[in-house]
């Protein structure tokens, strides 16, 4: 923390004198590579899950050629979405938790988040097609006709109630006082429900959610790979935003409240099930962030999510043959049979599908292990402890653990068993894991877009022949770095790092000079280096497209003609 201190001064004080060169005789500071704050890499626990979803995980992972954290959270998500309806988990007397769970990816564009979501949702995709949702579906045809009947029912008793009160003989000869109590009869008889296929959900405004949970079925699964589609609505925006923080926090809990609306009927409270897989780009989430989502960790919704941000592979992704997807098709297998348990609901709810609550309780060991976890990640939150102050991500720890063992135990033997001590030791590594991982990213001490540019600069930098000049490092650093203010930041990082410095020349130029104990050793990053490539990620075509290659000719003859500066890209050679 004391390095991380003096960085932060020394990078003020440099953006005080950016624009004036050092004296090259004067000593250089002490350096603080990049590398030293890296976060120590933590293998996910797939070993702990049981085998067809490890299995399937690891096959996910390949085919897609993801980091395996990725493809175990969208296995998860997807099981949990299968499983929902079965049984919640009791931990205490007073202590429930649903089987539903909750995901957020943090991935950039092309990093196949919506490939992983489509190979873990094989079997939820095809729900609708099966045959238990074809008998579900003719059951919600009946049930709409038998409501639209009742409906026209009303409203004729309503037409004639109106004219006798109006001193005119209604048809049939029913005095008013008959028809009154008719239509009270029909209005206090609960209306037919019936239970709707349509299992994934894409995209969809809170009121939406609500209706459909309500109405059409109150066990669900929300799997957008773009999540900037959905937080960026007009529904998740300004005053707004705060309701639908809310509404996720409510839907998480298994349960959605009152909701009274002028325009249309009353929603009475009920149980229902959704899990959530979001997948969103680390600009959109930190503006988000800093935004109309500001509030979404001071009531808690970050810490209800499995949250996953691997380093992309990108770069690394060569063509290979892909499995024969035995493993995936043995997980769909499963989903489709724990689907195929008909989702139970209350008769007589009222206009609401209200989902009924099955019971599923742990093992003495299991809640032995469960105790245990609940009071470590306790104890870390005190002051001074390592997630002091995290207590909005961290006290959820617990419950999720509960929940993926839930999931996990329902999966392979459903509700009928105690949930095992196995079950929940891979629900405590899974929820350990993911706890962790969203404490170093939001808890990063530096802003990652400079950190990146600094990495990306060093790197063009170790590259170079000689000092390039302020004026050559404007014409030729990577394209991302091409801004001034972009730049002059990524240079002010170096300075402060005591990685690079602007010197002044004899002939009175300022050069940015790498630290010379720097100068042999290779990129600092490749990936982030091929990623500020022209030719890796400024388009949509490969590296190996006749239109890339038509114009790596032309700006290589280009670069040659102007200046001896090196312009290779870590990877495509540009």
């Amino acid at each position: 923390m004391a390095s991380l201190n003096g960085i932060v001064a020394a990078r003020r004080a440099l953006l005080a004198a950016r624009d004036r060169g050092c004296d090259p005789s004067e000593p250089w500071p002490e350096a603080r590579p990049f590398e030293d704050e890296r976060p120590t890499e933590r293998p996910y626990p797939v070993e702990l899950l049981p085998k067809v979803v490890r299995d399937a995980t690891f096959e996910i992972a390949g085919d897609a050629q993801v980091p395996v954290a990725m493809a175990a959270a969208a296995a998860l998500v997807a099981s949990a979405t299968a499983v929902q309806h079965l049984a919640d988990v009791r931990v205490a007397q007073r202590l429930r938790y649903p089987a539903n769970l909750a995901a957020l990816a943090v991935a950039r564009s092309g990093d196949r988040k919506s490939t992983v979501d489509h190979l873990a949702t094989a079997a939820l995709r095809d729900w609708p097609r099966s045959e238990a949702a074809t008998r579900e579906r003719e059951e919600a045809s009946r049930a709409k006709a038998a409501r639209r009947a009742r409906e026209l029912e009303i409203a004729g008793l309503e037409a004639a109630l109106k004219a006798a009160s109006a001193g005119r003989k209604p048809k049939g000869g029913a005095s008013r006082e008959e028809l009154r109590a008719k239509l009270e009869t029909l209005r206090l008889t609960p209306l037919p429900l019936a239970i709707e296929p349509e299992l994934l959900i894409e995209d969809c405004s809170p009121e939406a959610l609500r209706v459909h949970l309500a109405r059409c079925r109150p066990s669900a699964g929300l799997f957008v790979s773009e999540a900037g589609l959905l937080l960026g609505g007009a529904a998740t925006r300004g005053e707004r935003a705060l309701g639908f923080l809310a509404t996720i926090n409510q839907v998480y809990d298994g349960r959605l409240g009152l909701q009274v609306r002028i325009t249309r009927e009353a929603i009475p409270p009920f149980n229902c099930r959704l899990s959530l897989s979001l997948a969103i780009q680390p600009k959109v989430i930190t503006g988000w962030l800093h935004g109309d989502g500001a509030l979404a960790r001071g009531i808690g919704l970050l810490g209800r999510f499995l949250f996953v941000a691997e380093p992309s592979l990108t770069g690394s992704r060569l063509f290979k043959p892909q499995s024969d997807g035995r493993a995936m098709r043995r997980l769909a297998e499963l989903h489709c049979r724990r689907l195929g348990v008909p989702v139970r609901f209350r008769e007589g709810a009222g206009n609401v599908l209200d989902i009924i609550d099955e019971e599923a309780r742990l093992s003495p060991r299991a809640f032995a292990v469960w105790r245990d976890h609940h009071d470590e990640v306790e104890r870390l939150q005190a002051p001074g402890a390592e997630l002091f102050g995290q207590g909005e991500i961290a006290g959820r720890s617990a419950e999720q653990a509960a929940r993926v063992a839930l999931v996990l135990h329902l999966l392979e033997a459903g509700p009928d068993r105690d949930i095992t001590e196995r079950a929940m030791l891979a629900g405590i590594a899974v929820a350990r894991w993911h706890l962790y991982a969203m404490v170093e990213w939001f808890t990063a001490d530096r802003d990652r877009a400079v950190a990146e540019d600094a990495e990306i600069l060093l790197a063009w930098l170790q590259r170079q022949k000689s000092a390039p000049s302020m004026h050559e490092l404007a014409r030729h650093v990577p394209y991302r770095l091409r801004l001034r203010k972009r730049r002059e930041q990524a240079i002010v990082e170096l300075e402060a790092r005591g990685l690079a410095r602007r010197e002044t020349h004899p002939d009175g130029s300022t050069r940015l000079v790498l630290r010379p104990d720097r100068l042999t050793k290779g990129p600092a990053n490749f990936f982030i280096c091929a990623a500020s490539c022209d030719f890796c990620d400024s388009c949509d075509f490969g590296a190996g497209h006749p239109r890339k290659i038509q114009q790596r000719q032309g700006l290589e003859s280009s670069h040659r003609s102007r200046s001896p500066i090196a312009t290779s890209c870590g990877f495509c050679g540009f």
